[in-house]
């Protein structure tokens, strides 16, 4: 019979021992702009108004929790999908404009 030991689980921050900061980065970048939206009403009226001119599905952002399989691989993939209007968004607000700035579009979320 085989014990679950300490030794045989993951450390605590490494994420299966993979362990980039450039990775790191773009999704400190990603939950920025989920909390961005998901703390303010008005980005999200925004965020509606330029998803309908860009022709995006009119969906909103998903957050991260460690306690949901997946939740991280489904809150990038909704990034992606909605980049083009969360660009559009935080680059109209002077306060989240170093968000849209900071993000390295192409070298990290595409390969």
């Amino acid at each position: 019979m085989a014990a679950c030991s300490r030794e045989l689980l993951p450390k605590k921050g490494t994420e299966n021992g993979v362990k980039d900061p450039r990775i790191d980065r773009a999704i400190g970048v990603c939950k920025k702009a989920v909390s961005a939206f998901s703390s303010s009403w008005k980005k999200r009226r925004d965020m509606t108004e330029v998803q309908a001119e860009l022709g995006l599905p009119q969906h909103l952002l998903i957050s991260e929790s460690p306690t949901r399989w997946g939740s991280r691989q489904k809150m990038i993939k909704r990034f992606l999908e909605q980049e083009k209007a969360i660009t559009r968004v935080l680059g109209a607000d002077k306060n989240h404009l170093h968000q849209v700035i900071l993000f390295p579009h192409g070298k990290i979320w595409k390969y």
